[in-house]
């Protein structure tokens, strides 16, 4: 998955609850949004600034020369 590209939801529908995947059709309802990850850090360093984060937060995503603010 990238953040350069969009995906459209039910492409993951089996990674998602029912719950989760209805607010996703709620939040976008155009049913496709740009994807970006992270990862849980050695020794789950990451595990509590992610469990920090909410809809409408502002993230940073870079790697390999590009980077994007959303």
């Amino acid at each position: 998955m990238s953040v350069k590209s969009e995906q459209a939801h039910d492409d993951y529908r089996n990674l998602f609850d029912p719950s989760t995947l209805a607010d996703l059709h709620d939040l976008i309802p155009v049913g496709q949004a740009q994807l970006g990850g992270v990862t849980p850090g050695g020794n789950d360093a990451n595990v509590p600034q992610i469990r920090k984060m909410r809809a409408g937060d502002i993230a940073f995503f870079s790697g390999q020369g590009f980077g994007v603010v959303a």
